[in-house]
């Protein structure tokens, strides 16, 4: 008996201290400013296959993403900046608008992330001219003279569909 609940005990502490080496390891690609914006996306991560898959690909690319919250202009609920390249690394920053409700907040991360996967799947995008040319063929300009922005539909879907699966997680008693 001793010895079993030694063996218990032992694989709980090795899952456990696995456990969270993993959460802490958990998409280096991806760098949130905050320990907020961290757990908000581990928490998703968790519940939404969309989220997750985008996750994954990123931390398969040359692409680094920093991730803020802070007051947006222009009614923004999320942007994304190519910052530079370095060593081989391209470097990108998202900001979401603040204040927002979780769920909301969520979606357009995701909506975010899915234009980093766009920029990881284009390795020609390097700097600000070949980042508005990459758009100008898969997206549609959006914004006046003044700041020029683009959209796809794919970053649109996205983060509708990752709102669902947050809810729908919600629903059935996940947090």
């Amino acid at each position: 008996m001793r010895r079993t609940l030694a063996l218990v005990s032992l694989i709980l502490l090795t899952a456990a201290n696995s456990y969270g080496q993993r959460r802490a390891e958990i998409a280096p690609h991806i760098r949130p400013e905050v320990p907020e914006l961290r757990q908000l996306l581990d928490d998703a991560v968790l519940v939404s296959p969309t989220l997750r898959e985008l996750v994954d690909h990123l931390e398969r690319s040359d692409v680094i993403v920093y991730i803020s919250v802070r007051p947006l202009p222009y009614a923004l609920e999320g942007r994304l900046g190519l910052i530079g390249v370095a060593g081989g690394t391209r470097f990108l920053k998202i900001e979401l608008a603040c204040p927002r409700s979780k769920i909301f907040l969520t979606g357009t991360l995701a909506h975010e992330l899915r234009h980093a996967v766009e920029i990881a799947d284009a390795p020609t995008v390097r700097d600000a001219m070949t980042l508005e040319r990459f758009y100008l063929t898969i997206g549609v300009r959006d914004g006046d003279q003044g700041r020029i922005m683009f959209e796809t539909a794919a970053a649109r879907t996205t983060g509708d569909r990752v709102r669902r699966e947050i809810r729908a997680a919600e629903r059935r008693g996940h947090n």
